[in-house]
C-alpha cells in the first residue's frame, strides 16, 4: 500500500463561535448538537462525505445559536456507494484506518477493523452528548 502524503498547512483567522460545551441551556445545546448533526447529513448526502472525527472540540455553537461542525482533516471522500461498503478486509479500496477522537469513537471502530460508515459518525454525536451530561452543568 502506497504511504498517504500530506502536506501541513496553517490557517489563521478570526473566531467564528463557541465550543459546544460552552452552552447556555439545555435549549442552546440541543439545537447546536441538531444543526450539527444536520450539517453532517448534508456533508453526507450532498458531497459524499464522512467528517471522521465527530468530538466535544469539532461541534461549535455560532453567534445566532446554531450549531456546526469544524475540523475536516481526517474527512474521508467516500467516491462510492456507501450502501454497499463492506468491511475493510472485504473491499480493498476503501479507506480502513481507524479516525476519530478516542472517548468519542463508535465501539465497531474500536473493537473491530470496519469500515467507517455514516452510523458510527451518529454514534460519535451521541457518546458527545453522554460526554456533555455528565460532564457539565447547565
Amino acid at each position: 500500500r502506497e504511504p498517504e502524503y500530506r502536506i501541513y498547512t496553517r490557517l489563521i483567522t478570526s473566531t467564528c463561535g463557541k465550543p459546544i460545551y460552552h452552552f447556555n441551556d439545555q435549549v442552546e445545546l440541543l439545537t447546536a448538537l441538531y444543526d450539527a448533526i444536520e450539517g453532517h447529513r448534508n456533508l453526507f448526502r450532498i458531497a459524499n462525505i464522512l467528517h471522521g472525527d465527530i468530538s466535544l472540540y469539532n461541534i461549535m455553537i455560532g453567534a445566532d445559536g446554531r450549531g456546526f461542525i469544524i475540523d475536516l482533516d481526517y474527512a474521508i471522500d467516500l467516491g462510492f456507494d456507501q450502501s454497499s461498503a463492506t468491511d475493510c478486509d472485504q473491499k480493498k479500496d476503501a479507506p480502513c484506518y481507524r479516525t476519530g477522537t478516542l472517548p468519542f469513537m463508535a465501539i465497531e471502530i474500536l473493537n473491530h477493523n470496519a469500515k467507517h460508515t455514516f452510523q458510527h459518525d451518529l454514534e460519535f454525536f451521541f457518546y458527545v452528548l453522554c460526554w456533555i451530561c455528565s460532564e457539565y452543568k447547565g
